[in-house]
């Protein structure tokens, strides 16, 4: 379980898995996760939670647990940065 900050990324890059980033769709990135696990992430100002698939490698900046797609991002509510709780999907 990971508790913390959440950012959103917006590049247009190959993520960790070789693949090109897609905005629109739910993904994130992480450190303490496989790549290709799926998250269960609650943001933590409005209750609102997503399953997302870690698909990417990250956060890098200090404080921050998971960087969330634009499509994630939305999907949450968050305004850029947000409290979140992040548990691995079946365990939350």
């Amino acid at each position: 379980p990971q508790d913390g900050i959440a950012s959103y990324y917006c590049c247009d890059l190959l993520d960790a898995r070789g693949k090109r980033y897609d905005p629109t769709k739910i993904s994130c990135a992480m450190r303490v996760e496989r790549l290709n696990t799926v998250v269960v992430v609650t943001n933590l100002l409005n209750q609102r939670k997503i399953d997302c698939p870690v698909h990417d490698v990250g956060p890098f900046a200090q404080g921050r647990v998971i960087d969330l797609s634009t499509a994630a991002n939305a999907a949450l509510e968050c305004n850029g940065l947000c409290p979140v709780t992040v548990r691995r999907k079946g365990y939350e």
